[in-house]
């Protein structure tokens, strides 16, 4: 099996499909966008701490159906 690209197109493949993208649209739409912004910022710390709460918060979870 081979593929193309837009520019270099094979005819000898096995699925014959062709994409038409508007180019000049796309290029004209990418730039318009903008970054999204930072809402806050959290440090490998608070992640891990809220890792650990999760943990032990299903332990509770499982140790309180196993007890009933």
């Amino acid at each position: 099996m081979v593929s193309d690209d837009p520019t270099k197109r094979i005819d000898l493949k096995i699925f014959h499909c062709v994409i038409q993208n508007d180019h000049e649209a796309i290029a004209t739409e990418e730039k318009k966008y903008r970054n999204i912004p930072s809402v806050n910022t959290i440090s490998q710390n608070e992640i891990l701490a809220n890792y650990q709460r999760i943990k032990e918060d299903i332990k509770t979870l499982l140790q309180d159906i196993i007890d009933q």
